[in-house]
């Protein structure tokens, strides 16, 4: 954030502020066969249930940080490849299948039963684009391309803040991931993984207490695409730039260095977007004049985000 050129009286003291599958070996005939040809494949119920380790459920859960506090739904199954070990290790709290498909999602029911997790996960036979995912903290994606990009506007309006994506392939157009991994050594596929961002666009109005019973005013103009956030300061009139801004789910940082009378101030912000309200602390660095302003400031103009 920053502030410049703020008066504090006869102190002339100027502020610049910134704020198998199973796989499934075919098992030995057991008594000899004329031909190969003759050896039985088993059916997916006659399979060892020896599960092998998913590398993508693990990149997946990983990159999305889960933990046993999370909600975690998963929209479509993989044609039923979920690692339902590889859930049951992190053991978030709620678990949440998604699949329109019946066979499929039957078919991962049964592997989560034989990884003793059937009792602890949830599967839904529906849509995934009209799911109600809005008590998610995270979301495993496992759509197509275009059932991906469909689903953005509702990920970005619906969930909370913070919320968690990862897919494992799929992007969503302009809004692009805030961190991409290969899957393994290989390029392909990747792993992609976005924070739902705050809407912070518009023009937020607060004063700043530089002393004793006596206030400034200022205006905080952000505009925003996704979690790509520009910001300025308006002081007296005066627009200043904000050069540094970041912002992480409902976390904002941001920070402006200035040189006045020869004094080289740095202030730093941090704080929380809480729906119209934008409250945290500046740390102005300046000196024998450096202290901490808290800072609260409303939003009185909401601008288009993304």
């Amino acid at each position: 954030m920053g502030w410049k050129a703020i008066g504090f009286g006869t102190m002339g003291l100027a502020v610049s502020l910134s704020m198998g599958v199973a796989t499934g070996w075919p098992t030995p005939a057991g008594n000899a066969q004329s031909s190969p040809a003759t050896i039985p494949i088993p059916s997916q119920s006659d399979r060892p249930s020896l599960a092998l380790p998913d590398p993508v459920t693990t990149g997946m859960l990983k990159l999305a940080e889960v933990s046993s506090q999370d909600v975690v739904y998963i929209l479509g199954s993989r044609e039923g490849q979920l690692g339902f070990a590889e859930l049951k290790a992190v053991s978030p709290r709620k678990i949440v299948v998604v699949d329109s498909n019946a066979d499929v999602l039957r078919l991962s029911q049964e592997k989560a039963e034989k990884a003793d997790m059937g009792d602890r996960i949830q599967f839904l036979q529906q849509d995934p684009l009209q799911t109600n995912f809005q008590s998610a903290s995270v979301i495993l994606l496992h759509l197509t391309p275009e059932a991906t990009q469909a689903l953005r506007s509702r990920l970005l309006k619906e969930l909370r803040p913070g919320t968690r994506l990862v897919s494992d392939g799929a992007q969503m157009g302009e809004w692009k991931p805030d961190k991409s991994i290969p899957l393994s050594r290989s390029t392909r596929p990747m792993l992609h993984h976005w924070v739902v961002p705050a809407s912070l666009a518009g023009d937020w109005q607060g004063s700043l207490e530089y002393a004793p019973g006596r206030r400034h005013p200022y205006t905080l103009r952000f505009t925003q695409q996704f979690q790509k956030v520009r910001g300025d300061v308006i002081v007296d009139g005066q627009k200043y730039a904000i050069p540094q801004v970041a912002l992480a789910g409902d976390r904002l940082t941001f920070s402006r260095s200035e040189t006045i009378q020869g004094q080289r101030m740095t202030a730093v912000f941090n704080g929380r977007v809480q729906g119209d309200t934008l409250k945290g602390i500046a740390d102005l660095d300046a000196g024998i004049l450096s202290r901490k302003f808290p800072i609260i400031a409303r939003r009185s103009r909401p601008q288009a985000s993304r």
